[in-house]
């Protein structure tokens, strides 16, 4: 069923359309780092294989309302399901009516339910949805630089719980293989012997299609033609290189 949501995705249009084509769709929350497994090419749109997927499932339309129904933990559920991430923000707000109305195609309904940020992303003494696992799916900007180190966002005794309130695994999703990944590439200095854990790790989670990767961050910087020097990087901000900086007198 998750990969047939990502096949069942447009995100190239998406990238094109929304982001002007100027950045791509990705397979992994690593995009544009030493660590990215380029192995691996985006999941294709093919809304075909993602119905078939579905079928296979289990899950049709069978009372004919557009929105596919089967069996889960012996009850009899519909694929439909709410979608949080932040408000305002237009961009977020049109990616999420294409991904529904895509998801809408293939049978499967998504029902905005956006949050302010104070609130989507408030820890779980606040009772925010991502920390408290009070959500099904959310759609946010994650990046793990300069440092590929997720920070504890997969590791199992991560899980925020009242008796744990500051894990930082707020995907609330614990799989030992990745678990051990993760473990074993904090204990490793070297840079390409860690490279190559993480290059695993994207692997097994694009293998268990675990996210939805939309598009590489797309940052737009507008510079004036009299300053030089200005360099871009994956790891800082704009301003890592400042000391370069220079203005051509007119």
């Amino acid at each position: 069923v998750r990969k047939a949501m990502i096949l069942g995705i447009d995100r190239f249009t998406i990238a094109d359309t929304l982001l002007f084509g100027k950045t791509r769709v990705v397979s992994n929350l690593w995009p544009n780092t030493p660590v990215e497994n380029t192995d691996l090419e985006p999941y294709p749109y093919d809304p075909d294989q993602a119905k078939a997927l579905l079928d296979e499932a289990g899950y049709t339309d069978a009372d004919g309302d557009g929105i596919r129904e089967g069996e889960c933990n012996g009850e009899t559920v519909k694929l439909s399901f709410t979608h949080q991430t932040t408000t305002p923000n237009q961009l977020r707000a049109d990616v999420q009516a294409l991904a529904a109305q895509n998801l809408l195609d293939i049978g499967i309904e998504m029902i905005p339910d956006n949050k302010s940020p104070d609130i989507l992303f408030a820890g779980f003494a606040g009772d925010g949805p991502l920390a408290t696992g009070k959500f099904v799916l959310a759609g946010y900007t994650t990046s793990f630089i300069p440092d590929p180190d997720p920070l504890g966002s997969f590791d199992c005794n991560q899980i925020a719980t009242t008796e744990s309130p500051d894990g930082a695994n707020w995907y609330r999703m614990c799989f030992p293989e990745l678990d051990a990944m993760m473990a074993e590439q904090k204990s490793i200095a070297d840079p390409v012997a860690r490279a190559e854990i993480f290059k695993e790790a994207q692997q097994f989670m694009y293998d268990n299609a675990l996210f939805i990767p939309m598009y590489a961050r797309l940052n737009v910087l507008g510079v004036g033609p009299r300053l030089t020097g200005l360099q871009g990087s994956a790891f800082g901000d704009v301003y890592w290189n400042v000391y370069d900086w220079d203005v051509v007198t007119p």
